[in-house]
């Protein structure tokens, strides 16, 4: 009897500590999750970077970034995180993801922390915080900012998430899908400015404002003479209209010969095409009375300043086609990620069991980290468990599977590979893989 109170003894103290090891492993297991949940850029190196942008409290504020993406900011919205007033000018710091390689680099997590078998498709994704003295600061109590974000693929059937503590996706109030108005709008008018300066007889304002007729600073304080042998009944008469714009066009630049053409526009009832008046007539520029100065080489320097104004017409055309033409609009009610998603099933792919032609040679091999890039979903999965438990692939969903390996190096596996070894019989697949550097890789996948 002695020997079985003996026995109960020890099974009690084997199960005790046999339940506490597996409540340690739980938890581990448990941390470890969350651990991988968490924003974990690739590298400082290859992190996607902020914007910054120093505004000041006091005054209402609108940002706009380079996708068409805008900030509407109220005054008095940020608190410290005691919840005391901030004043004065503070730091606010913006980045955006748009593609999948921008995703990669942040190490932004995909998946659903309540549900790893849910990874999110992204159609944009915006990061807004906010510092004073290098104190982050948080928005006040039913404060927010109006936000239309860049996008740049369908947002059909998504929904607004929060990285709640930056680890946890939830689900935030909805959004609204919009043409970019403002860029339709100032594209239309670069391309009117661009025509009018490559075609020889469009002109611009002689006496518009800068802002309307940035193009005729060069101009400005240049007197013109025009000889009594052009001086029409016809040149007078048309002197004294309000003309919409002038082109200075070049005749004779060693005689100092040039030409305005002026340039109006009047429009016609009952929907009718416009009508289009101009006129033009030879002139020379002139200096003021005893000036020394040289005239050829003062319209020398003016023409370089109108061929500056053109190319920075050009570039800034440039600039605004590459803004989105579509902007999600919603509120933010916490600094941090948002993101406009679409939640995808894992289990409706198949699940395998891999290996790579790498791991018998690789002595760091515990340390690789795997990770499935959807570029056209734009979405990056990590896929944490590989070495020990199946995964999820797909035969219909274009992927690659990208090996980041401790040498600066990625083993990459195409989707050619992955559909072909998923159509095959059994649930153990070996890929074989190329690598290349990582810096060529990012790039790759940016373009």
């Amino acid at each position: 009897m002695k020997r079985i109170g003996n026995l109960r003894i020890y099974a009690t103290i084997f199960f005790t500590i046999g339940l506490g090891f597996l409540i340690f492993s739980l938890k581990r297991c448990q941390y470890n999750e969350i651990a991988q949940a968490r924003i974990q850029p690739l590298s400082k190196e290859v992190d996607v970077s902020f914007t910054e942008y120093e505004i000041n409290t006091y005054s209402d504020t609108i940002l706009y970034t380079e996708t068409g993406t805008a900030l509407q900011l109220k005054s008095g919205i940020f608190v410290n995180m005691d919840n005391s007033q901030v004043l004065g000018n503070i730091k606010l710091k913006v980045r955006e993801f748009h593609d999948a390689a921008a995703i990669l680099k942040a190490g932004i997590p995909m998946r659903i922390r309540s549900d790893r078998n849910i990874f999110l498709q992204s159609a944009g994704m915006i990061e807004v915080r906010a510092y004073q003295e290098g104190n982050e600061l948080k928005l006040g109590k039913a404060k927010n900012i109006e936000v239309e974000l860049a996008t740049y693929r369908s947002s059909a059937n998504h929904q607004l998430y929060y990285l709640n503590d930056n680890t946890d996706w939830q689900i935030r109030n909805m959004f609204i899908s919009k043409p970019n108005a403002r860029k339709k709008n100032r594209l239309n008018a670069l391309v009117a400015l661009k025509e009018r300066e490559d075609v020889e007889d469009l002109i611009f304002e002689l006496y518009g404002d800068h802002d309307s007729a940035p193009e005729l600073d060069p101009w400005r304080g240049q007197k013109w003479k025009i000889s009594k042998d052009e001086l029409s009944q016809e040149v007078l008469e048309s002197i004294r209209i309000n003309w919409d714009s002038v082109k200075i066009i070049k005749i004779d630049e060693r005689k100092l010969i040039y030409k305005l053409t002026f340039w109006k526009t009047m429009h016609q009832f009952d929907d009718k095409p416009s009508l289009t008046k101009k006129f033009s007539v030879r002139v020379t520029p002139v200096a003021d009375t005893d000036s020394k100065i040289d005239l050829n080489v003062v319209m020398q320097n003016r023409f370089l300043k109108a061929d500056t104004l053109q190319k920075q017409l050009t570039d800034e055309i440039a600039r605004v086609q590459k803004e989105s033409d579509l902007l999600s609009s919603f509120k933010i009610n916490q600094l941090g990620i948002w993101n406009i998603d679409k939640a995808i099933k894992l289990t409706d792919f198949v699940k395998v069991s891999v290996m790579f032609d790498f791991q018998n040679q690789l002595k760091e091999f515990q340390n690789v980290k795997l990770f499935c890039i959807m570029k056209e979903d734009n979405s990056v999965i990590d896929i944490s468990n590989w070495k020990k438990e199946a995964i999820y692939l797909s035969p219909n969903r274009s992927m690659q599977l990208v090996v980041i390996l401790p040498n600066g190096k990625v083993a990459l596996v195409d989707f050619n590979q992955i559909k072909s070894k998923l159509s095959q019989a059994g649930k153990n697949i070996y890929f074989t893989t190329t690598q290349e550097s990582l810096e060529a890789y990012l790039s790759r996948l940016s373009s």
